[in-house]
C-alpha cells in the first residue's frame, strides 16, 4: 500500500479511487470508474530511491531506528514558534471551530493507536478538551454527540489503513470534521479528510514501526500545543518550555543510540527470559504498550511467554513476579 515499493524504478505516481480500473496499453494508461472514463493527476514523490535502500545497515529496522534523530528534526523543521510560543502547522480550520471543538476523537490501528492514545491524554491537558482513541475496527459515531463540534483524527502511517479509512468515513458521513496525520503524501486518506498533517518521516520499510512512531509522537504533541493555545488550554510559557523540550528530543535520541553497544549487553543478557512486563504511568503507557508490541514482533519466540503492560502493578501482577 506504499508508494516505496516502486521508488527504485520511479517517482511519479497516479493514485486510483475505489472502483478505478486502470488499463496499461502501449504505454498510455486509461482509467475507468465504472461506465466513466475519468482522468487522474500524475503526481511526483519527493523521497528519493536511496531512502528506500539499507544504506549499509543489515535490515531495515536498525537503520529506521537510526534515523530517528534526523526523522524528528524534519518532523520539527519550520514548525515551532518560540516568540508566539506555538506550533506553526498550516492548519486550515476556522479558528471558531476550534474553539467550539467539544470533543476530539482519534481513531488508529497497531503502533498507529498507541501514538493516538498518546495523543488523547496530551490534548486533555493543553487543549481543554474531552478526547478518546478506539482502535479503528471498533469505532462507532454515536452516544448523542454533536457531530459538529466533534474532530476525528485519523492517524496512519502509510494513509491507506482499510479499518482507519472505514472509521474515518463513518464520522464524516455522521457531519464531524476530519483530520489525518500520516506519513505518505497523495495516500487515499489525505484525499478522504478536511486536513491533513504530514509526519515527515521519510520512506519507513521495516514492518515494525519504530521512526514512523516518534514522529507521530512529536506530531501530535505539536498539534495538542497548536489547540491549547488557541483554546487558552496552556499558558505561553508553559508552551514554550515543551516547544524547547520538542527541539532537544532528537539530540537526547542520538545520544542514547551512540549507547548502542549497552543495549546489546542488555538484550544478550536477558535473550532466554520467557516473561516481560512493561510498566507505565499516564503517557508511560501508550509507550509501555508500544514497547511491548516492538519486542513481540520482532522477538517471535515471545508467542511462548506473556506481555503484560499495566499501570498499576501493586494487586495480582506482583505473584506473578515472584515465580518468574
Amino acid at each position: 500500500s506504499d508508494v516505496t515499493a516502486f521508488l527504485e524504478h520511479t517517482q511519479t505516481v497516479t493514485y486510483l479511487e475505489d472502483e478505478d480500473i486502470a488499463r496499461v496499453d502501449d504505454g498510455e494508461i486509461k482509467v475507468w470508474n465504472g461506465d466513466q472514463r475519468v482522468e487522474r493527476d500524475v503526481e511526483r514523490v519527493e523521497w528519493e530511491a536511496e531512502a528506500a535502500e539499507k544504506g549499509g545497515y543489515e535490515h531495515f529496522m536498525r537503520k529506521e531506528i537510526h534515523e530517528q534523530p534526523s526523522a524528528l528534526r524534519q518532523t520539527l523543521s519550520g514548525r515551532i514558534d518560540l516568540s508566539a510560543a506555538t506550533a506553526e502547522l498550516n492548519l486550515g480550520f476556522e479558528e471558531a471551530f476550534l474553539e467550539s471543538i467539544e470533543e476530539i476523537q482519534f481513531v488508529a490501528c497497531g503502533t498507529s493507536y498507541y501514538a493516538a492514545l498518546y495523543a488523547a491524554e496530551l490534548l486533555e491537558r493543553f487543549g481543554d478538551v474531552r478526547t478518546s482513541a478506539t482502535i479503528a475496527s471498533e469505532y462507532r459515531f454515536g452516544g448523542g454527540r454533536d457531530p459538529y463540534c466533534t474532530l476525528t483524527v485519523a492517524v496512519t502511517q502509510s494513509g491507506e489503513t482499510a479499518d482507519t479509512l472505514r472509521a474515518i468515513r463513518r464520522a464524516e458521513a455522521a457531519g464531524a470534521r476530519t483530520m489525518a496525520v500520516t506519513n505518505t503524501l497523495g495516500s487515499t486518506v489525505t484525499r478522504e479528510v478536511d486536513e491533513t498533517l504530514f509526519i515527515r518521516a521519510g520512506p519507513e520499510i521495516g514492518v515494525a514501526a519504530t521512526k514512523t512512531f516518534a514522529s507521530q509522537v512529536t506530531t501530535l504533541a505539536l498539534f495538542s500545543i497548536f489547540l491549547g493555545r488557541v483554546r487558552g488550554g496552556i499558558s505561553a510559557a508553559k508552551a514554550r518550555d515543551v516547544l524547547e523540550d520538542l527541539q532537544r528530543v532528537p539530540g537526547a535520541i542520538q545520544q542514547a543510540l551512540d549507547r548502542e553497544t549497552e543495549v546489546v549487553d542488555a538484550a544478550e543478557e536477558y535473550e532466554d527470559s520467557r516473561s516481560f512486563f512493561f510498566v507505565g504511568r499516564s503517557l508511560g503507557v501508550p509507550v509501555a504498550l508500544e514497547g511491548a508490541l516492538k519486542l513481540k514482533r520482532s522477538r517471535m519466540r515471545m508467542q511462548r511467554g506473556s506481555l503484560q503492560v499495566n499501570s498499576n502493578m501493586d494487586h495480582w501482577r506482583l505473584s506473578r513476579l515472584r515465580h518468574l
